[in-house]
Parts: structure tokens; C-alpha cells; sequence
């Protein structure tokens, strides 16, 4: 009995692996994403910042998700100077009492190198995500030299992100697992999956999805785009089956957008937008409506304007509408940063989006759909 019970340990993973990976994929999207405005709602809009005072700290690539219970949980990178430590802070939004809670320690590189028992040097792009049964997972970028040194953890939470288990590296790259980043939003399957995008940045730049499971692990990685052009994807379910993904473009060119009609199985080719972007990050949230909302810096150049710009069709024509920040220089004179945007739609319908400010600041700009209508009508 031995041999058989062997047999089955070693191989049943793969074939479970295997028949998984040849199931239908399936976006786990619902109906509407967000309550419907009332016809007669008012306008709301609200600018603040995570925390008032200026950090002393250099702040970068906030993530934003919805906790069970309609309060929101942001992490962001800090790092300074005179501290070889690259640190990730958290901060909890009291949707009762409308306003931050202090921000807080989750890890350092210190940290996450002797979880991961491997040299770590520095971490960005934290990215959240809620899964159904209100469990939290944060993946994050560790890398040990320059970013083709690269690879991912995942830490994951039940307690609202009040503790979190230790760092588990993810593999995802048959080279040396080295390479791979990822920035915005994951997505969730029918089957418990997530759909994590991500990019690689060794002997080139490309962007793709991986697969991974309930656990952690890695079973399926689809690459999006074919050319030396794009990373950094944000992938926008419209359906079960049909996504835009609208991606960074490495080469200063317009915003890229591709589009699956099988969850991320396959990618048509890349399309040019029309919407600028200086190699900077971009963000889209599908909508209650159904609409695509994109947060992107409008410049072909810099990082100075951020700015909304909504699409009707799935991605396929935009109209911008609002700009956050614009042509603002520092004491120096030059054009200040803002950038790094990520955004969500929360379950009572309101819009939050944050970005990193003057590189000092995480701000959080919030508002509902009634403003939206009034905005884009």
C-alpha cells in the first residue's frame, strides 16, 4: 500500500494543477459592482490626507482595499536617506468617523529578509486585495540589487491587517525566480483564484498574469503583451470573460490597452489609447455602471498632472474630465511629482483614490457617483 499512497503524494498536486489550469477561467464579477446613486443623491467630493504632517520619509506606491465591514485599509513604501530600511506602513480609514487612523508599522526589508532567509535590500508595490471570506492578502515587490534582481512575497492577514504571517516568497520565473513586479489591483476568479498582474523587467519588459491559488501558489503565468513596451497592467474585468488591461508605456508613448475575452487565458494585440503618459503608472476600476474610470498622469512628459478620464464603451474611447494636480513646482522651481495612483470602488458606491503627493504626503480623494455624472455629463 505504501507505493500507491507515494505515487499519488508526488503526482496528485500536478494533475490537480493541470486540470485546474484547463477548466473554464471565469472573473468573479458581480452584476453591479456598487449600489446604483440614487437619481436625486448629491455631489461629494473630499480631498484630505492620510496623515497631515510632512514625512520625513520618501513615500511611494500606495494600495487601497475594502475591509469586511466597509472600513478601508491603505499600505504604502516609505524610505529615507539615512535609514538603509525600506519600510511599509499601513493606515486604517474609519468610514463612520470619515478620517485616518495613525498610520503603522507591517515590514521593513530588515524584516522581510529574515522571514524570507534570503538578502533583501529593499521592497516596493504593496498591493491588497479582500478576498470573500474577508482574509487579506498583501503581495509586495522584494528585490536585492536592481529591479531584473526582483521577485515577489505575499503576506497574508484575517485580523483586518492588525497582524499579518510571516513573508512567503512567491515563485514565479523559471530564471533564477528573478524579475518579476507587479503594481496594480489582483482580480479574483469563480474558483477562489487570483488573478495577479504583473511584469517582467529581465532581458526586457513585457507584461503578464499569473494564476495563483488560495495557498500562494503559482500554477498558470500569460503573457499580455508581446512587445518591449508595457508593464505595469491594470486588468479591468467587464464581465466573467471579458477584461481591458491598460498598461504603462516604457517608451513615453500613449496609455496601452489589450483586451481578453476568455478571463485572461489569451490577449489581443496592444492598442495605443490616445492618452498620454510620461512611464509612469496607471490605474482603471471598473464601476458600478459598468464605465471605466482610469486615474493616469495627462502629460507626455512628467508627472505633474494627474487626471480622470472615463470610458462607456469597455476601454475603447475616453473622455478625460477632472484633473487632481497641475502644473504646481516646488521651492526649487520645478514641476512637482504626483503619481502612483490606485483606486476602488467600495460597496456603498463612494470612489476612493490615493496618491503619492510631492512625495510627502498619501493623498486620499474621495467621491460618488453623483459628482461623477455631474462632471462627465
Amino acid at each position: 500500500m505504501l507505493l500507491p499512497i507515494l505515487v499519488i503524494a508526488v503526482f496528485l498536486p500536478a494533475l490537480v494543477a493541470g486540470w485546474r489550469a484547463d477548466a473554464p477561467w471565469r472573473f468573479d464579477v458581480p452584476a453591479r459592482a456598487a449600489p446604483p446613486a440614487a437619481a436625486d443623491a448629491l455631489p461629494v467630493y473630499v480631498e484630505r490626507f492620510i496623515e497631515e504632517a510632512s514625512s520625513p520619509r520618501s513615500l511611494h506606491t500606495p494600495t487601497l482595499s475594502e475591509l469586511a465591514g466597509g472600513d478601508l485599509l491603505a499600505v504604502w513604501k516609505a524610505a529615507r536617506a539615512d535609514d538603509r530600511a525600506v519600510a511599509l506602513l499601513a493606515a486604517r480609514y474609519d468610514r463612520g468617523a470619515g478620517a485616518w487612523r495613525p498610520e503603522r508599522p507591517v515590514t521593513t526589508s530588515h524584516r522581510t529578509q529574515r522571514e524570507l532567509g534570503r538578502v533583501v535590500t529593499t521592497l516596493t508595490n504593496p498591493v491588497l486585495l479582500t478576498h470573500r471570506d474577508g482574509a487579506l492578502s498583501l503581495f509586495y515587490v522584494t528585490a536585492w540589487w536592481k529591479w531584473s534582481t526582483s521577485s515577489l512575497a505575499l503576506k497574508t492577514s484575517r485580523d483586518h491587517g492588525q497582524t499579518w504571517t510571516p513573508a512567503r516568497r512567491l515563485v514565479t520565473s523559471p530564471v533564477a525566480n528573478l524579475g518579476t513586479l507587479l503594481k496594480a489591483a489582483p482580480v479574483l476568479y469563480t474558483d477562489g483564484s487570483v488573478g495577479v498582474p504583473a511584469y517582467h523587467e529581465m532581458g526586457g519588459v513585457f507584461p503578464h498574469l499569473l494564476r495563483v491559488s488560495e495557498r500562494g501558489d503559482v500554477f498558470e503565468r500569460v503573457r499580455i503583451h508581446q512587445r518591449q513596451a508595457a508593464l505595469q497592467p491594470s486588468i479591468v474585468p467587464l464581465d466573467g470573460r471579458e477584461a481591458v488591461v491598460l498598461m504603462r508605456n516604457y517608451l513615453k508613448g500613449p496609455v496601452l490597452t489589450a483586451r481578453t475575452r476568455d478571463a485572461g487565458r489569451h490577449w489581443d494585440e496592444a492598442e495605443d489609447s490616445g492618452l498620454p503618459n510620461p512611464n509612469a503608472p496607471v490605474m482603471g476600476v471598473r464601476l458600478g455602471d459598468g464605465s471605466v474610470l482610469l486615474v493616469f498622469n495627462n502629460s507626455p512628459s512628467s508627472r505633474e498632472s494627474l487626471s480622470l478620464a472615463l470610458s462607456r464603451d469597455g476601454g475603447r474611447r475616453w473622455a478625460v474630465f477632472h484633473r487632481f494636480e497641475e502644473g504646481v513646482r516646488d521651492r526649487d522651481g520645478n514641476l512637482a511629482n504626483f503619481g502612483y495612483p490606485y483606486a476602488i470602488q467600495a460597496s456603498d458606491g463612494m470612489v476612493h483614490v490615493l496618491y503619492v503627493w510631492r512625495l510627502t504626503h498619501v493623498k486620499h480623494v474621495s467621491f460618488n457617483e453623483a459628482w461623477l455624472r455631474e462632471r462627465t455629463r
